[in-house]
């Protein structure tokens, strides 16, 4: 695929940077909150116990929002190029972020 006949195929890209920013800020969150959870276990606040039944959903929300992202690229790519099997999200990606530092796009 020549990187020309990209442009009017990435505007899925936009939707996926904020898509993916708002994933990425309650997987941030979560994080937080694993590490104050270990810091209750390590401080005797919690025992082992809690810790487990409390840390285990925790870890299960962080796995399901860290697959929506990558499903967020899967689909968008196979949205866009249904006829391109050997595209790829790093591809494109590249195109996107090179177009807006004014690089030449046709490098990608």
């Amino acid at each position: 695929m020549n990187t020309r006949e990209l442009p009017g195929k990435v505007d899925f890209y936009a939707k996926y940077e904020r898509t993916s920013a708002e994933l990425n800020s309650k997987i941030d969150s979560l994080i937080q909150q694993k590490r104050e959870l270990k810091r209750a276990l390590k401080s005797g606040r919690m025992d082992n116990v809690t810790y487990q039944k409390t840390l285990t959903p925790l870890k299960e929300r962080i796995r399901d929002l860290e697959y929506e992202i990558s499903n967020l690229r899967y689909e968008g790519v196979m949205e866009a190029f249904p006829d391109v099997p050997d595209i790829t999200f790093d591809v494109i990606e590249c195109y996107v972020l090179n177009k807006r530092n004014g690089q030449n796009s046709t490098d990608a």
